[in-house]
């Protein structure tokens, strides 16, 4: 028999019980030549870790921050809005105002006039008292008594003549309200 085939299988044992024994150090953590990579290992794990929880933390604080400015600028524009408001309302009453004072002594007569119409009765005649007139023609019928229509008619004319009298006064009048 050959020397080959003697030293063999013995080779293969002790091969195979080296291999054994480096895999039983590996698993119970003693083996030098696997502790300097898995110490590698472990220490970039760490190092990992560490950048990933800054990085969160960053990121954190930076949705923080964005959420803070929104809920701010938010704020500022509800602020400015309401200003802007309460400005464009005043400004509308003020100017109405303004309005109002400037043609108080315009419409003190055409107030008196109204309230003095109210107070003149119709006589109201019953139906069909009145029998309808036909014209022909491009006329307006009137269906007033003469005296209404004269009456009316010079209370326009007096209500004509004193707001032309009046406007130039009232131009004139303008009061400021602050």
């Amino acid at each position: 028999i050959c020397v080959y085939h003697i030293l063999c299988p013995r080779l293969y044992k002790s091969k195979l019980s080296e291999v054994q024994e480096k895999i039983s150090a590996v698993k119970k953590g003693t083996a030098e030549e696997y502790k300097k990579p898995l110490q590698d290992i472990n220490k970039d794990h760490n190092d990992k870790l560490q950048i990933n929880g800054r990085i969160r933390d960053l990121r954190y604080r930076s949705v923080y921050n964005k959420y803070e400015a929104e809920k701010k600028s938010a704020k500022e524009q509800l602020e400015q809005d309401k200003v802007l408001l309460f400005n464009s309302i005043r400004d509308d009453i003020e100017e109405k105002i303004n309005y109002v004072v400037n043609h108080k002594s315009c419409t003190d007569f055409e107030l008196d006039q109204w309230l003095a119409n109210l107070g003149r009765k119709r006589k109201r005649l019953g139906p069909g008292s009145r029998k309808p007139i036909s014209v022909s023609g491009p006329y307006v019928v009137h269906m007033l008594r003469e005296e209404d229509i004269s009456d009316d008619w010079n209370a326009v004319k007096h209500i004509l003549m004193k707001k032309k009298e009046k406007s130039t006064d009232c131009d004139s009048a303008l009061i400021p309200l602050l």
